[in-house]
């Protein structure tokens, strides 16, 4: 049983990466496949990692974004708000639960608005606010920073900010009414990504490498936008020729 749970890790950690990065960069394949494979790689390199915050933050961006095309419907709010809670529960931190409130504050304020989505902003918040009062995750005995990952992280970080200023259009149509995917929802959606990424490092909790795989999917990310832009450049360079 625990082989079997060791691969359904993993395969849902490989799963999470690709979907994450084609919520984040919806037009970007290449970068899927790789996020998928860092993600993959940052998992087993560190056991610390959970795969239900990954799919946690990938409900949460797709609450933002709307890569399907139609806004949540209240079934799927309360879905993903109990996957919030479980997700709070399971890793011990506070981060998913104030990643729920921020993504229900921005689909409620983003056009087109869905108002009824504060009530969920609020009701993440109260997560927030008794887990804090009941659990004192702030109080730990030891906390280690590792330099180097650090910097790696800030690089990373810097370099998928850059991409998020760098969104535009999009060629990819929403999945359910098959119309243009809306920038200033692909981008809130991306800042989700990074600000979830970023929280893993800033919130002080017993996982401590909570958001790795988030990581390795930011950066795989990054280098398909890179690796998109050389290609694009090529062919234009060879039209011009």
């Amino acid at each position: 049983w625990s082989l079997v749970g060791s691969a359904a890790s993993a395969a849902g950690m490989a799963f999470g990466g690709w979907a994450l990065a084609r919520e984040l960069s919806p037009d970007d394949e290449i970068g899927a496949f790789l996020s998928m494979g860092a993600a993959l790689g940052a998992s087993l390199a560190s056991g610390d990692t959970s795969v239900l915050f990954v799919i946690t933050t990938l409900m949460l961006v797709r609450i933002v974004n709307r890569t399907v095309g139609l806004p949540a419907r209240v079934t799927d709010s309360i879905a993903v708000l109990l996957l919030t809670a479980w997700c709070t529960v399971s890793t011990g931190s506070v981060l998913p639960a104030v990643l729920a409130s921020l993504a229900f504050g921005l689909d409620a304020t983003l056009a087109p608005a869905l108002r009824r989505q504060w009530m969920f902003a609020a009701i993440s918040m109260m997560i927030v606010v008794f887990y804090l009062a009941t659990h004192r995750p702030w109080l730990v005995d030891s906390f280690t920073f590792n330099p180097i990952l650090g910097w790696a992280e800030l690089i990373i970080g810097v370099g998928f900010a850059a991409v998020i200023l760098k969104t535009n259009g999009f060629i990819s149509l929403s999945d359910a009414t098959k119309r243009p995917l809306e920038s200033a929802r692909i981008k809130a959606g991306t800042a989700l990504g990074l600000i979830a990424a970023t929280g893993g490092v800033l919130v002080v909790s017993h996982t401590a490498n909570l958001a790795l795989p988030l990581w390795g999917i930011l950066l795989g990310v990054m280098l398909g936008r890179v690796l998109v832009a050389r290609t694009v450049t090529r062919e234009v360079t060879w039209d011009q020729r």
